[in-house]
């Protein structure tokens, strides 16, 4: 006789984002999850009242976000549920933000990740700053060595050319 069980996993959804967003890579930003038929599954407080429509109450039940009434944001989610990854514009409450999602194909739901552009733009000027101090610390110790180099290669070559030369001068000097 065959014995079939089944083992589940209780996840608390707040739990989980939560957990996204104190672990925040962007100040700003947040996390959330949709599924398949485009209900808000799961996201912070802040975040609900973000995405969800200005007409509709907003609970800690899931959310319906078939119309939100701001056509980006509907464009946005729309790709989600057809499964789609990648990194989108819209102006949401009148910031614009940047809204990243990536499907999980193994629940059916998608992720969601909203940062605002101007936070988003000065972490990127911050980076791009570090990325061009080391670029230079790069390129001064690349001179650096490269002088060195030519320097020892110059004295060898010097020291060499001598030990040649020296003896190919008593030669001449004793052939004139």
């Amino acid at each position: 006789e065959v014995t079939y069980g089944y083992i589940g996993v209780s996840v608390s959804l707040n739990q989980l984002i939560a957990q996204f967003n104190q672990h925040q890579p962007i100040r700003g930003s947040y996390s959330f999850l949709i599924d398949n038929k485009r209900q808000l599954v799961a996201a912070p407080p802040h975040a609900r009242v973000d995405l969800s429509p200005a007409t509709v109450p907003v609970t800690k039940e899931i959310i319906d976000l078939a119309n939100t009434g701001n056509a980006d944001l509907d464009t946005i989610l729309q790709n989600m549920v057809l499964g789609w990854a990648s990194l989108s514009q819209a102006v949401i409450k009148g910031e614009p933000k940047y809204v990243a999602y990536q499907p999980l194909n193994n629940i059916d739901w998608r992720l969601g990740m909203v940062v605002p552009i101007p936070v988003a733009t000065a972490a990127s000027v911050q980076l791009i700053g570090v990325v061009d101090a080391a670029s230079q610390q790069a390129l001064s110790r690349m001179l650096i060595w490269t002088g060195g180099i030519l320097v020892v290669a110059l004295l060898v070559g010097g020291f060499l050319t001598r030990r040649l030369i020296s003896p190919l001068q008593d030669v001449v000097t004793v052939t004139e």
